[in-house]
């Protein structure tokens, strides 16, 4: 069989007698791809990354020819889903094993390496390589959660110094006033913006009116115990400062909201949605964030299995005749270990169930923290039990009541 050549990419393409894989190193603005036989090198190229590179792999590769990478989201997403999109099966490697692959193969640490050793990965590890289970709604879902736990995460630095602000400029006053105006509300946040310091709250006309609404009958006294600051530059300079984290504190907090929107809409339409759902201390996030990382709970045999990739399992260490010990797992994914801390952690004030449990765990001399492992790892076994049986919360403790 004749060989064909692509005069963009100048890369010989493999006949369909010789078996071949394809190794991609990505980059965020291009993608190393090696395709390699163990017979033949045919090539090792750097493509734009782009739907275009995409288009032209699934010309060049003979159809099932797996593309093997070390960590598809350094280039995002979205450019393996084009792949998915022209039927290319991706498989992912543990960039420990590619790293060991080099030292054996002596291949240096370049783009050409990793992708070389990715490819390689094909003939001499292929049971450790897992399928890339990409699928649009689940990623679109997944963006959208990341987005939101960013915002989140900023939002929650802003208050944190505007309250340090707001001490500040107030002093010993701000102690009382955050016991009424909460700086997370929006009548809260209009009246720091309107007297950002003691000094605007003394001098302003409405400042006695304005804080008798959060404090009845005490307005008076409050003000006539305070003097204004001395160093009204100083003064100025935290006003500043504090209006402006309000402000931003104000459109996060509206943009937040409507990325719950969205993600709502979005988890709506996932048929595992419900089963989630009806876990107690499950909420619309956290599905969301479960069902953007576990991609699909097949991909796990056992409930072990998936335990220790959301790193709530245990690794054996045992060597010689030493004694055999459990070891934490440095390997797994951390937004699914934190979430399930966030379930547990929620679920202590909504079910009796996971209380008591958490309750039984201290009583038998575990630490907080050790407690709140055990019930997170209880709740995986309750994510996985409803996704792989196809069942609510309540059908399955039903079910559990019968058989015993």
């Amino acid at each position: 069989m004749r060989k064909r050549v692509s005069k963009r990419a100048s890369v010989v393409r493999p006949s369909g007698r010789d078996r071949a894989a394809a190794g991609i190193d990505p980059a965020r603005y291009n993608v190393q791809v090696a395709v390699y036989s163990p017979s033949h090198l045919y090539c090792n190229r750097r493509f734009p990354l782009s739907a275009r590179t995409a288009h032209d792999l699934a010309q060049l590769l003979p159809p099932g020819t797996p593309c093997i990478t070390e960590g598809y989201g350094t280039a995002g997403r979205l450019f393996f889903l084009e792949l998915a999109h022209h039927s290319i099966p991706c498989k992912e490697l543990n960039p420990q094993l590619g790293r060991h692959l080099r030292f054996i193969q002596q291949e240096a640490h370049t783009d050409q390496g990793d992708a070389l050793a990715a490819a390689k990965a094909e003939f001499y590890w292929p049971e450790r390589l897992a399928p890339i289970c990409l699928a649009e709604d689940r990623e679109a879902l997944a963006t959208l959660v990341k987005t939101r736990r960013r915002l989140v995460k900023g939002n929650t630095a802003n208050k944190n110094r505007l309250h340090k602000v707001l001490s500040e400029s107030y002093g010993a006053l701000y102690k009382t006033l955050q016991t009424r105006i909460d700086i997370n509300t929006h009548k809260g946040r209009r009246f720091f913006t309107q007297f950002p310091s003691i000094n605007a709250l003394l001098t302003g006309p409405d400042g006695k009116a304005e804080l008798d609404r959060f404090f009845p009958g005490k307005a008076t006294s409050l003000i006539a115990s305070e003097h204004p600051w001395s160093s009204p530059r100083m003064v100025e300079a935290l006003e500043a400062e504090g209006r402006l984290l309000l402000t931003h504190i104000e459109t996060t907090e509206k943009v937040t909201h409507d990325l719950q929107k969205k993600i709502t809409t979005l988890l709506s339409s996932h048929h595992e949605a419900p089963w989630l759902l009806s876990i107690p201390g499950v909420g619309v996030v956290s599905a969301a964030t479960l069902l953007a990382e576990v991609k699909t709970i097949d991909r796990f045999p056992t409930e072990a299995k998936f335990a220790g990739y959301c790193g709530l399992g245990q690794l054996l260490f045992h060597s010689g005749d030493g004694v055999p010990y459990f070891t934490k797992r440095t390997l797994y994914n951390r937004t699914l270990r934190s979430v399930f801390f966030d379930i547990a952690f929620a679920a202590l004030s909504r079910n009796d169930q996971a209380r008591s449990y958490y309750t039984k765990k201290r009583k038998e001399g575990k630490t907080h923290r050790q407690a709140l492992l055990r019930l997170a790892r209880y709740y995986a076994r309750l994510v996985y039990a409803v996704l792989t049986k196809h069942q609510t919360y309540a059908a399955l403790m039903e079910e559990k009541t019968r058989s015993s």
